[in-house]
């Protein structure tokens, strides 16, 4: 028998962490920039039956409103989020224009291992790159759920990052906040570390270490250079070349929400509801 909890944004409580490190677990959900297509994610999760562990996956239901079409299945390489500590997730889906595809960022926290808790491996090794909680940082899918592209962690840093990269519980700190928010402020622990275009096509992120990243790295005498921007296709999953210029305004990317900050710190995190379009429509605090 199964127990499903379905949301737009998997509301969840977390547990005691050590400071600077927990924040509150969610999946949100997505639409295009017209509204049409709409993909939503839901917790799936099978009880222990006898020798049987107890299981999850994620499902994900995609939408057409206006034709009244669906489709179903599961996403990859994502925790729970039953923990803030150790099952996290912080992830957020783009549908694509036409509807045909839909990406899932997952950039910090780790994939699921097998053993469940494994620890990371030693990441001057070349063993590091390949290892399968760095994993499904980006995943494109088709609507029907087949895999498109997926970008791991090795595709986003050059060799001289993993000196200094900084992993912490199931979280890996590889990317650097955008002016004015923080973990902490940004209503998404998320929306601090990357930025979308308006017609969800395009995302970009800051491959830099965060301040404490960087401190450990000094301690053991590397000093992170400046943070460099990467962009990806969401669409293809293809890597664009920063520097380039869109002439059309809908492929350019910006703040991922609009609305105000936190001004109390990340404790109203978990009482924020994104909307299905946060770049356009603010998202709430509050009771579900």
């Amino acid at each position: 028998m199964y127990r499903s909890l379905t949301t737009a944004a998997l509301l969840l409580v977390p547990a005691a962490a050590p400071a600077g490190h927990s924040r509150h677990p969610y999946l949100d959900g997505g639409q295009s920039a017209d509204g049409r297509f709409v993909v939503t994610p839901e917790l799936v999760e099978e009880p222990a039956a006898g020798k049987k562990p107890a299981a999850f996956h994620w499902k994900y239901t995609w939408k057409d409103t206006k034709a009244g079409t669906s489709h179903a299945g599961k996403l990859q390489g994502l925790r729970s989020g039953a923990s803030s500590v150790f099952e996290p997730v912080h992830g957020h889906i783009f549908v694509a224009p036409a509807g045909e595809t839909f990406a899932v960022w997952n950039p910090n926290v780790l994939a699921p291992t097998n053993p469940t808790g494994a620890k990371w491996p030693d990441l001057s090794t070349p063993e590091a790159r390949t290892w399968e909680g760095f994993s499904h940082r980006l995943t494109v899918y088709r609507k029907t759920g087949e895999v498109v592209s997926r970008l791991d962690l090795k595709d986003f840093l050059a060799d001289d990052d993993w000196k200094w990269l900084f992993c912490y519980g199931r979280q890996a700190y590889w990317q650097a906040n955008y002016p004015g928010l923080t973990r902490d402020n940004a209503p998404r622990v998320g929306y601090a570390l990357y930025r979308v275009s308006p017609d969800s096509t395009v995302l970009e992120t800051l491959v830099g270490a965060t301040d404490e990243a960087a401190r450990k790295a000094k301690e053991n005498g590397v000093t992170p250079p400046a943070p460099r921007t990467v962009r990806v296709d969401l669409v293809t999953g293809k890597l664009l070349d920063p520097a380039a210029k869109p002439a059309d305004p809908q492929k350019v990317p910006g703040r991922p929400f609009v609305g105000d900050v936190i001004a109390g710190g990340r404790g109203n995190q978990k009482d924020y509801v994104p909307s299905p379009d946060p770049v356009r429509v603010a998202g709430r605090f509050g009771p579900k």
